[in-house]
Parts: structure tokens; C-alpha cells; sequence
């Protein structure tokens, strides 16, 4: 007993050594259409997924799971997807406050820690939820440029300073290769927002800008020129402490954003500025009539008095002059007047619902013509006509049908129409096939010639009917049989269906 008893102890110390660690990720946050999440980390040299850290949801929650074994003291550890199509990016989290990954040099990495043994419940690409893990923008060169022909005083060397240089004097140094005054200084630098000047020998003389020049932003109480950094960039090459090149002329227009005819070329205001509403817009619509139908907008008469006066109304790139027709939708009308302000108002062009037409057999022919069918009629505008006719476009009863194909036609109340077709069945034939044939001669006073394309291969009836559907004539014809002659010299005048059919 006491060896039996050992055993088993020395059994559970063995189960409690390899405890299992169990990670659980809620994948809200994570990028839509992903196939496969798994954990990873040092302990198994950053692997992808394989069978034993493939992560699952069995209930469906958005939460997977994975419990992996043999992690021993502090885990180090992130999530992945799609063999590291994608993976976690937490060092914005970290750079914010956040502590889910410790494991971080705030810049370029930042993963998980977890004690072995114990149970993590995460979010995807967050610490918080929140889905905040944007990426950060795309950095580049940009290349610095400014012409120092109008700078009336001495210097020795041109100095780029900024926020991503720490605004360290002459570390940075233009240059001028070709001796045109205008000196240069690629840069490489991240995304987003970044604030810089010219200087001259270090800090002893810098650039001075008013607060609101169109070059600059007030960051923190200092005015500096800004720029937004999503890419590689070549700057045009601005004059010393100015906005724009050097001997430009001054584009005089209306310098105000919030103003009617506001110019973004206008480097100089000229007091033009407008402000005001733009001319007043009365209308009225009318909606389309069938479903694929066209309606219209039509200008009231106090709006068509202000075209006279230079106002224009558009709906997208069209000119409503007074009557403009438009596909059902919803629309934006605006109105702009001589002095540039405008105005909007929106409008719905409706349409009824598509008119449909669906036919039903009610009866089949019995052979005598008394076959029934029934069409329902929806969308449209009520009131509904409908009209059947035959193969040969001749108007039939539907309460009075033959064996063939019928159509049937609705017209609602605005004219629009539908058609649908329907095989008339006969009692005891199982299926109507179209044979390839020619009737000759059309029109027929006394013998009518049916030659069929092929032989049949059994004997057939051959039936003869009216537009009414009555029967005028029965006939057969036999195996290997192709040209039958018809006496049609009693047939009243008229149209006529031949049918015929087999046993097959």
C-alpha cells in the first residue's frame, strides 16, 4: 500500500507541474475576414499556428481560446492571424499609459506577459477594447527647399530646425549645389503633423511669422511652419520668412474660407469678400410613373426669376434650367448666385413598386379547348387591364384555352405594362415540344403542306384547331412519316394551331 500510495503522490506532483495555461482573446477589434488566430511567443520561437496554439471559438461568441502546457514561470507571449498575415500591434496602447504588454521598447515592439499556470483574457490588438489600434501614418523623405535671393543680410550657413530634430540649432545645415541661392536638406521623417523653421548660423536669426499665416500653425503658443508628413515629398521652394516663392506677384481675391467666393489661389484679400445665403430654391417634383420610369424636378417661378440675375441650379454635374428629368432616387438641388453663395435642399423622385404579372394554370385542356388559367397582378398603379393572346398574337380566353403558349399582357392605370407566358397543357400529354418544320404555302386556299425536319418515330396525332380552339380536323401521321397534305379548302378564313402529338 504505502508503494501504491507514492506512486499516485508522485503521479499528481507530475500533473501539477505541467498545468496548463489557458489564453482566451476576444477578436472584436481584430481585422475583418480573418481565417485563423493563434498565440505565440519566445517558448516556442515565435511560431505560427500549428495544432497545439490554434486558438477556437465552439460557442461562437467572438472569444477564442487555447490552452497550451508545459509553460513554465513568466510567459511572454501576442496574438497573431492568418500565419502572421497579421499580428498585434500594442505599442501605441503603451505609449498612451496602458500596462497589457510590459515587454516593450515603445516603438517598435511591445507583446504580453502572463504567469504560467494561470488564465488571460484579452482583446485583440488592444488592452482596453476600445478597437483604438490604428496604425501609425506613413512616414518619408521630404525634401526642405528655401530661396535666400531676398535676404538682404550676411550670413554663413542656412539651418533647418523642428520637432523632429529638437530644434537643435545648426545640426541641421542646407546646402546650395548650384549656387542659386536656393538651399536644400532631405529629411527622413514619420508620420503626422511636424513643426519646423529656417535659421541662419545656428539660432542667430530665425524665421518670424504672425499668428494665422497660411504657411503656419500656433502649437503650444509658438507659431512655426507645419506640415503633415504621409509620404515621400518634394516642397516647393518658399522665399525666406514667407509663405509662397520669392518675387510672385501678390493674386488679389477673397482670402476668407467662410466667405461666398472664397479664392484658394488668393494670396492677397482685396476686400471682396462675400458673405450671405445663396438664392432661394422653390421646386416641385413628380414622381415616375413605372417602376424603371423616369421622373422630374420642375423650378418654380420665384426660383426661375433669380436665373435672370446670374443664379444657377444644379442637381450633380446637370443644369436644372426649369425642368430636369431624373431616375427615382434622392437628390441634392443647389442653387448658387451671381455672388457665389449658395444653397441646397434635398428631394426624392419616387416610383411606384415593379409592376408584376404571375400566371397560373388552373385547368388543363381536356382536348376540347376548356382549359384555365389566372394571372395575378401586383405593384404598379391599380387599376389593372390584362390581356391574354395565343401563339399567333390573336386575343384568347383565358377561361377557353387550347394546348400551347399563351402570353399575357397588364397595363396599370399609368400605362406601364408586364408580360408573362404560360403552357396550356393537355389532359394525357405529358410534354409539348416545338418541332422543326416548315407550312407551306401561307397563306393556304386549298392544300396545306406540313413538312417535318425529322421523321417521328412513332405514329402521331395530328389535330387541327380554330383561334377559338375547337377542333377542326384529326388526323395521323406514321413512323418515318415527314410531308402530310391537308385539305384546307372548307377551312373558313382564319387562323388555325396544329398540333401534333405522340405517345412518347
Amino acid at each position: 500500500m504505502k508503494q501504491l500510495f507514492s506512486l499516485a503522490a508522485g503521479a499528481l506532483l507530475a500533473v501539477g507541474v505541467q498545468a496548463q495555461t489557458t489564453f482566451n482573446v476576444d477578436m472584436t477589434c481584430a481585422p475583418e475576414g480573418f481565417e485563423n488566430v493563434f498565440v505565440t511567443g519566445p517558448w516556442c520561437g515565435w511560431c505560427a499556428n500549428d495544432a497545439y496554439n490554434t486558438m477556437t471559438d465552439p460557442d461562437g461568441d467572438g472569444v477564442y481560446t487555447v490552452e497550451v502546457a508545459e509553460l513554465t514561470g513568466v510567459v511572454e507571449y501576442k496574438y497573431a492571424i492568418n500565419g502572421f498575415a497579421d499580428q498585434e500591434n500594442l505599442v501605441n496602447d503603451m505609449v498612451d499609459g496602458a500596462s497589457c504588454a510590459p515587454v516593450t521598447d515603445y516603438s517598435g515592439y511591445a507583446n504580453r506577459q502572463m504567469d504560467a499556470g494561470s488564465v488571460a483574457n484579452d482583446y485583440y490588438g488592444t488592452c482596453d477594447g476600445t478597437c483604438n489600434d490604428t496604425p501609425p501614418l506613413p512616414g518619408g523623405t521630404v525634401l526642405f527647399r528655401v530661396d535666400m535671393s531676398e535676404y538682404a543680410g550676411a550670413f554663413g550657413t542656412v539651418n533647418l530646425n523642428g520637432s523632429f530634430n529638437g530644434w537643435c540649432g545648426a545640426c541641421a545645415t542646407m546646402t546650395d549645389g548650384d549656387g542659386d541661392m536656393v538651399f536644400e536638406l532631405p529629411v527622413d521623417l514619420p508620420g503626422g503633423t511636424v513643426e519646423y523653421k529656417f535659421t541662419l548660423d545656428g539660432w542667430t536669426i530665425q524665421e518670424e511669422f504672425m499668428d494665422g499665416d497660411p504657411c503656419t500653425s500656433t502649437i503650444d503658443g509658438y507659431i512655426n511652419r507645419t506640415l503633415d508628413v504621409t509620404g515621400d515629398l518634394e516642397l516647393p521652394v518658399v522665399c525666406w520668412n514667407v509663405c509662397t516663392a520669392c518675387n510672385v506677384e501678390p493674386v488679389p481675391g477673397c482670402t476668407d474660407a467662410a466667405a461666398c467666393n472664397y479664392d484658394a489661389a488668393a494670396t492677397e484679400d482685396d476686400g471682396s469678400c462675400v458673405f450671405g445665403d445663396g438664392p432661394a430654391i422653390e421646386l416641385s417634383t413628380m414622381d415616375a410613373p413605372c417602376f424603371d420610369g423616369m421622373g422630374s424636378v420642375m423650378l418654380d417661378s420665384l426660383s426661375l426669376s433669380t436665373i435672370d440675375e446670374g443664379a444657377v441650379f444644379t442637381i450633380g454635374a446637370d443644369t436644372v434650367s426649369g425642368f430636369l428629368e431624373l431616375m427615382p432616387g434622392d437628390y441634392t438641388l443647389v442653387g448658387t448666385g451671381a455672388d457665389g453663395c449658395a444653397s441646397d435642399t434635398m428631394l426624392t423622385i419616387g416610383a411606384p413598386d415593379e409592376l408584376v404579372i404571375e400566371l397560373t394554370l388552373i385547368s388543363q385542356d381536356s382536348g376540347a379547348g376548356d382549359g384555365q388559367a389566372e394571372a395575378t397582378v401586383t405593384g404598379g398603379t391599380p387599376d389593372y387591364n390584362v390581356v391574354w393572346n395565343n401563339m399567333t398574337g390573336m386575343e384568347a380566353n383565358p377561361d377557353s384555352l387550347s394546348g400551347g403558349l399563351y402570353t399575357a399582357v397588364v397595363t396599370d392605370a399609368n400605362g406601364c405594362t408586364a408580360t408573362a407566358s404560360l403552357t396550356m397543357t393537355v389532359d394525357g400529354i405529358a410534354e409539348f415540344t416545338a418541332l422543326e418544320g416548315s407550312l407551306f404555302p401561307v397563306p393556304v386556299t386549298d392544300a396545306l403542306n406540313v413538312r417535318l425536319a425529322t421523321p417521328l418515330n412513332s405514329t402521331a396525332s395530328v389535330d387541327i384547331r380554330d383561334v377559338q380552339g375547337r377542333l377542326i380536323e384529326s388526323t395521323q401521321m406514321l413512323p418515318n412519316q415527314q410531308l402530310l397534305v391537308l385539305d384546307a379548302a372548307s377551312w373558313n378564313a382564319g387562323v388555325y394551331t396544329i398540333q401534333i402529338s405522340n405517345e412518347e
